[in-house]
């Protein structure tokens, strides 16, 4: 895979006043066609189209039909890819493969959602998706308590300490303060102090060790995959798909230690190793390359103490050592290793089932094509995106390069 498709072309879209609503649908349409715009695409040019779920905000069946009709476009290869959250890092996985096959010459991908306040907090604290209906739903746990249980038994394994959980929240934060579109972009710097003494949630979590589910108030984002001989003839500036990896290995967490002949063997009857472990691993096979070769990392942190877990998995730190590397500067704002340079789900917000195209695949195009929003990382080469959905149910990451990383 390493190199042989590029996406072409991408736009963003971002919903930051409710009284400026746009329904997860305008907003589908109009990333859709600004990264048509940007690789200097027309609609006729697309064949492929890949979208994820339906949106929290309109929740119609075969939502992937629905914007196909909207943009007047007769796709060859339209699927959604409902892995949880982890769909939209999987869109380059699979328009990769589409496009090497040769079925499809230029995929479209897109992620949206948005929704008015009321829907918001009654979604907020819906755990539909995430609850085993026949265990956690009629006792009422909620989605904090359910990745509490990982976070506890991380902290039991390991002896992971709030006070090591709380870096990674002030470091984002800081980054969160360069970012036009974060949702904490102006509440101000945080110490671990502040992280420590902010109110209990669902142990171990306190409100600052949580992402800020529903801010913006919308997001979208769209690229557009193809051949890599073909980007460059494009419009935009190429970033090049250098490998993949994917693995999903439950639904619902209550039924994450049951006992599987799916390999590999070392995942199961464990809540501390997550498929990520197996995803970056593939990832970085493909690509040739390893984790000290990443400039920016990209990590999905619905909570701290699961984005400490998610920098273990792809591999930046030893099992049980992020605490250890967090607290040597492994993630500081500035450092070698860029994490989360929009501000994470922690201090950039979730913005619905679009939080991991927005801000994570959308961040990483833009870092390496050196048009972010924010903080510009300086000759950044290579970056990892890890997208997670479900309560650490499906995982999926994606290596990413600009020119400078394709010589390499």
């Amino acid at each position: 895979m390493r190199g042989r498709t590029a996406i072409a072309g991408y736009a963003d879209a971002f919903v930051t006043d409710p009284r400026h609503y746009k329904t997860p649908l305008e907003l589908a349409v109009e990333v859709s066609k600004g990264a048509l715009r940007d690789a200097g695409l027309r609609t006729s040019n697309i064949d492929g189209l890949l979208t994820a779920r339906a949106p929290m905000g309109d929740t119609r069946f075969q939502w992937n039909n629905i914007l196909a009709q909207e943009l007047r476009l007769a796709p060859k290869y339209s699927t959604e890819v409902t892995i949880h959250g982890g769909g939209p890092v999987s869109f380059v996985r699979h328009a990769a493969m589409a496009v090497m096959s040769g079925i499809v010459e230029r995929v479209l991908c897109v992620a949206t959602d948005s929704f008015p306040a009321p829907v918001r907090s009654a979604r907020a604290h819906n755990i539909f998706w995430e609850a085993d209906h026949w265990f956690d739903y009629p006792y009422g746990a909620y989605v904090p308590a359910l990745y509490g249980l990982v976070a506890q038994r991380y902290v039991y394994e390991y002896g992971v300490k709030a006070e090591q959980a709380a870096r990674l929240a002030v470091e984002e934060r800081k980054w969160a303060l360069r970012h036009p579109m974060a949702a904490m972009k102006d509440k101000g710097p945080i110490t671990v102090e502040d992280v420590l003494e902010s109110p209990l949630i669902a142990t171990p979590f306190h409100l600052l060790d949580c992402a800020y589910f529903g801010r913006p108030f919308g997001a979208a984002g769209a690229f557009v995959v193809t051949s890599s001989e073909e980007a460059r003839k494009l419009k935009g500036k190429p970033v090049y798909v250098l490998g993949t990896g994917e693995l999903s290995v439950h639904d619902n967490i209550t039924l994450r230690m049951h006992p599987s002949e799916s390999r590999p063997p070392e995942l199961w009857q464990t809540i501390t190793t997550s498929g990520g472990k197996e995803a970056a691993r593939e990832a970085f096979k493909w690509a040739s390359l390893r984790p000290k070769d990443v400039d920016i990392a990209e990590i999905s942190d619905q909570f701290t103490y699961i984005g400490m877990l998610n920098l273990e998995d792809c591999g930046f730190c030893g099992k049980g050592e992020a605490g250890k590397f967090l607290e040597e500067g492994g993630a500081d704002y500035g450092g070698r290793l860029a994490v989360n340079t929009h501000g994470g789900f922690l201090s950039f917000g979730q913005p619905g089932i679009a939080g991991d195209m927005n801000p994570l695949m959308i961040e990483a195009i833009r870092q390496l094509r050196g048009e972010a929003l924010g903080k510009q990382v300086k000759d950044a080469r290579f970056a990892l995106v890890q997208g997670h959905g479900g309560v650490m149910a499906c995982h999926s990451v994606a290596i990413l390069g600009n020119e400078m990383g394709r010589a390499v």
